[in-house]
């Protein structure tokens, strides 16, 4: 495994095991060798420009952290899925996929992007 597979791997340990394309070509991989790692299923895309290692847990906390890098700085968990990770008993296993957004996003399987146009620092927690 080379330099860069090294910085790949211990970045995305860190984040759930996925990784951002934008992160991926910051440690050096061009895009080629981003495709390459998942022609050959090193890497599998979860989001547009959004991957997860092989052998990387399929997770609840993995698949908000694969969201969170595909919509960016711009979007925040909400609704169900910030009451399950703030741990509130009602909500506790429902692993819902709720974001809020300032922009129109994709659809994507199980995921709820709730729109809105204000989101103030205060009204935002950073949880973990």
């Amino acid at each position: 495994m080379g330099r860069k597979d090294v910085a790949c791997a211990r970045l995305a340990a860190r984040q759930e095991g996925v990784l951002s394309r934008e992160q991926a070509r910051r440690v050096g991989l061009t895009a080629r060798q981003i495709q390459w790692r998942v022609r050959v299923r090193t890497w599998e895309r979860v989001h547009p420009g959004v991957y997860r290692q092989a052998g990387a847990p399929r997770s609840w906390r993995a698949s908000l952290q694969a969201l969170a890098l595909w919509l960016g700085p711009d979007c925040v968990v909400s609704h169900r899925t910030a009451a399950e990770l703030h741990r509130f008993p009602r909500f506790e296993g429902a692993q819902a996929l709720d974001v809020t957004v300032f922009r129109r996003v994709r659809a994507s399987p199980g995921l709820r992007a709730h729109r809105t146009t204000h989101l103030g620092t205060r009204e935002v927690t950073l949880v973990g």
